[in-house]
């Protein structure tokens, strides 16, 4: 809701109806904004605050990419600091960050996450970050926002894949919404980068290929000490994840993309539904383009209100697609 008007407009072009704010709503949103945008102002500090005494520090997760070792890449034991369990090429594209300061790279990593969420939700940057995922994305500094970028941006530019398929691996396997919708040539760039830049890494570092196989499929055994938040085997979220993300293609509904990939993270833990961001900018180009029609009294439930009552309801009878743009 960062906008207070939108306008729903038939395939053709005519316009149907125009929807608005109405003066209490308007301001009720506002309060909600405001009040969650103070939450997340203090959330990040406020779990700095609660594992205070505990094994960790802000941008643990990050750590891990700025320290990385290439002569000891996978040395480490799971979960402990610097410990990396990427691809190879993630660890060879990263090389150069251990040559900055640890609090400038933490810096400009933790603010190219917030440059995307607020790319994302404008005015509602803060209250997103007031989602304990999120602020536990920032917490940690995971990759989980940089992936979800990649897939939404993948759709205008399919080599981007390469990043999801070359960190994580398995939330990459989103990437058959393209099968589904039968646009195999971005299919082939997404899937024909990720390959070529694997094969050379390969080439110039194949024990390091050899290395990475051998620590993640141990940790595919390892049973952690508290339950996770998904406590389900990846080799059983893998074929949910995969239909939903064919069955999105088939359907042309974007939105289902993050969500196929953060199903099939390795493992989820809280910061990887931080992914669900990226839902944000594909549903709403999802209703732009007319593949998903809002429900009128959904609408109307939040505050929205035709300028015209009589107009006839979005995806209503006529059978004309309409799509919603929030301005």
């Amino acid at each position: 809701m960062t906008a207070g008007v939108a306008r729903v407009t038939e395939s053709g072009g005519a316009a149907a109806a125009s929807w608005a704010l109405s003066p209490g709503a308007r301001l009720r949103w506002r309060a909600v904004r405001d009040g969650l945008s103070i939450v997340g102002l203090i959330a990040v500090p406020f779990i700095m605050w609660l594992n205070r005494g505990v094994d960790s520090i802000l941008g643990f997760d990050a750590y891990a990419t700025w320290a990385i070792d290439l002569d000891r890449l996978y040395s480490g034991v799971y979960l402990d600091l610097g410990t990396f369990r990427y691809t190879p090429v993630y660890a060879e594209a990263f090389a150069w960050a251990g040559r900055l300061p640890w609090e400038l790279f933490l810096g400009l990593w933790l603010a190219a996450i917030v440059v995307i969420i607020h790319r994302w939700t404008g005015r509602w940057t803060l209250a997103a970050i007031a989602v304990p995922m999120v602020a536990l994305e920032l917490y940690h500094g995971n990759i989980d926002v940089f992936m979800a970028a990649a897939m939404v941006y993948g759709f205008r530019w399919p080599a981007l894949w390469a990043f999801p398929l070359l960190a994580k691996v398995t939330p990459g396997i989103a990437v058959v919404w393209f099968a589904g919708r039968r646009e195999w040539r971005k299919l082939a760039i997404a899937l024909g980068v990720t390959a070529i830049i694997a094969a050379a890494s390969f080439i110039l570092a194949p024990n390091l290929w050899a290395e990475f196989v051998a620590v993640n499929r141990a940790g595919i055994e390892w049973i952690p000490e508290t339950p996770l938040p998904v406590d389900v085997p990846f080799l059983y979220r893998a074929p949910v994840a995969i239909a939903l993300a064919f069955y999105g293609g088939r359907r042309d509904w974007r939105w289902t993309v993050p969500v196929a990939g953060m199903i099939a993270l390795p493992i989820i833990w809280w910061h990887g539904y931080a992914m669900l961001v990226g839902v944000i900018p594909l549903l709403r180009d999802d209703i732009r383009r007319g593949t998903v029609a809002p429900s009128v009294a959904l609408m109307r439930r939040i505050g929205l209100r035709a300028a015209d009552e009589g107009a006839a309801p979005i995806g209503g009878a006529s059978g004309h697609r309409r799509s919603v743009d929030w301005h």
